[in-house]
């Protein structure tokens, strides 16, 4: 019998993790999802997304402090899945596991599939006890880590750079003391951009999203 090459193994490795980040969430998550009495915060987010549901705009027939994009996002889960807590939290869990399995995406880049399953297992054990599965948190973060995933992995890219400014500014919509990241994002590439032209104009690709080592090092 052949060898397995390195490279196969590799592969095969990096297969596995995804199914096992989706295992992993929904062991963890789904001892939760029948629990019949939702939490405060929780409740009224479904109730101003029933409203919008029902053709309301947000914060005319129902106030909440929290940006509208989380309503329309959880009016469009419920209009597709039903309007139950059980199709509501699943939206949550769904959340969650787009933002593990871009973890898992963002540190392949830099490390070996096995490390990179552990970052993104670390982040399924976080979210473990959190049950707020309609908090603006779960789409917020969902919308960060697909943002980084593209600064990481395309931030060369004009198109690339805009599609992460526009999931950034969804962000916003969704969370609002998240703007500081935007923020902080704009700065960097501004910066980045004009050490990469010299200080001047007229370049027609947008540099590289390169991390400092410390901080590649703690992520």
């Amino acid at each position: 019998m052949g060898a397995i090459s390195p490279r196969s193994g590799a592969a095969a490795s990096s297969a596995f993790w995804p199914v096992a980040i989706v295992l992993a969430v929904g062991a963890t998550r789904i001892g939760s999802l029948e629990r019949e009495t939702p939490g405060s915060d929780e409740a009224t987010f479904i109730l101003m997304a029933a409203s919008v549901l029902d053709g309301d705009l947000p914060f005319v027939a129902l106030m909440d402090f929290k940006p509208p994009l989380l309503f329309f996002m959880l009016a469009g889960w419920m209009a597709a899945f039903g309007e139950s807590l059980l199709a509501v939290r699943l939206f949550g869990d769904a959340c969650l596991l787009l933002s593990c399995i871009a973890v898992f995406a963002i540190a392949l880049r830099w490390t070996d599939p096995v490390s990179a399953g552990l970052g993104a297992a670390i982040t399924v054990a976080i979210a473990t006890g959190v049950d707020m599965y309609a908090a603006a948190e779960a789409p917020a973060m969902a919308l960060l880590m697909a943002a980084l995933w593209l600064l990481v992995a395309r931030g060369g890219e004009v198109r690339a750079a805009a599609a992460t400014g526009l999931l950034l500014s969804l962000m916003v919509l969704t969370r609002t003391n998240l703007c500081v990241v935007t923020a902080a994002v704009g700065v960097w590439l501004a910066a980045a951009h004009r050490r990469a032209s010299g200080g001047g104009g007229g370049q027609r690709h947008a540099p590289p999203f390169c991390w400092p080592p410390w901080l590649r090092s703690a992520f």
